[in-house]
């Protein structure tokens, strides 16, 4: 059987009242000695807290959901799902996952019927989703994602990404530089077309316009046209969306006998995972995902404190071994 408060109310000859102050630690409400007796009560006794009782008395589940509508594989193995259970269990919380699947009526009564005290909603967005949160009121923070809705959320600033990369690259020397993208089965992400447009950007301001071009093909495609181009058309640097893309497509280049930083310099977006078993190591640019979640979790758990309105992070270079100036007589 298991211990309860009024089992060490009787064992210590106090009310059930002053073992709730001592276990739930309210100064003020019961003396320094009496806490002490019961606190040894309850260890002796082997008291285990009732966290569904506790849930109730609170009215809060100690429970945050993170909502979202990719493959569970691919959210189960992100470092966005690690920080957050961290940061959380500092919190003494625990992270719910949410598949948004279907309608957004077939799911979202999770979000509103106290398993959670709130969520943090991921890319893709759900259609419907900004609008239930608003109507249902609804505590959440949407991570890398971007919405009119009157919601907290925080992105990162891919336009200054962009323009660290492109200085980068152009500082040495390279003039035919072209974007890379994969083709994207959840939609595009709002970082794709402000990389997109960021990297024309640089490419005008340096007189380059004629040379930028943006591509969306799959790896092995894309490296055997590069492969067949003579060595005077192709690009000389490339700006990859992620690390992801990054990846496969340099194993690809790799099996065509094309190497990197020799035949072709890259920067890639993110500093993740893919980049981590990456060799060579893929010069990049980062972005905190431990600042990202610890907005959103602090954001959640007491919004008193937090900023009000978009936050947008800055993103930082490494230069790792990818990139090298451009070839004499290679520049174009």
């Amino acid at each position: 059987m298991s211990v309860t408060i009024q089992h060490i109310a009787e064992r210590v000859g106090v009310s059930k009242q002053a073992v709730s102050y001592a276990l739930n630690n309210k100064p003020g409400q019961v003396s320094p000695t009496t806490r002490k007796r019961i606190l040894n009560a309850a260890d002796k006794m082997g008291y285990r807290p009732n966290w569904r009782a506790r849930s109730f008395a609170r009215q809060r589940s100690q429970i945050v959901g993170l909502v979202y509508g990719r493959p569970a594989d691919y959210v189960e193995q992100s470092e966005v799902v690690s920080l957050m259970v961290e940061r959380l269990a500092e919190a003494d919380h625990e992270l719910l996952l949410i598949p948004a699947m279907g309608p957004v009526d077939q799911w979202a009564h999770k979000l509103r019927d106290g398993r959670i005290d709130g969520c943090v909603v991921t890319h893709p967005l759900p259609e419907g989703l900004d609008t239930f949160i608003a109507e249902h009121s609804v505590p959440a923070v949407l991570l890398n994602l971007r919405s009119d809705a009157d919601v907290p959320q925080v992105s990162y600033d891919d336009r200054q990404g962009t323009r660290l990369a492109m200085d980068h690259l152009l500082g040495l020397g390279h003039r035919r530089i072209t974007f890379y993208c994969k083709p994207k089965e959840h939609g595009l992400h709002y970082s794709n077309l402000e990389r997109q447009q960021a990297y024309a950007a640089a490419m005008s301001r340096a007189g380059l316009s004629a040379h930028a071009e943006s591509v969306i093909e799959e790896p092995e495609p894309y490296a055997e046209s590069f492969a067949s181009r003579p060595a005077g058309e192709r690009p000389t640097a490339l700006l990859a969306y992620n690390d992801h893309d990054a990846f496969y497509l340099v194993r690809a280049l790799n099996r065509r006998g094309c190497h990197l930083p020799r035949d072709l310099s890259l920067v890639c977006f993110n500093d993740g995972n893919f980049n981590r078993l990456a060799s060579p190591r893929m010069t990049a640019v980062s972005m905190s995902e431990q600042a990202a979640v610890r907005y959103c979790v602090d954001r959640l758990l007491d919004a008193s404190d937090a900023a009000p309105g978009p936050v947008l992070l800055p993103q930082e270079l490494k230069v790792y071994q990818t990139t090298t100036p451009c070839p004499p007589g290679s520049s174009g």
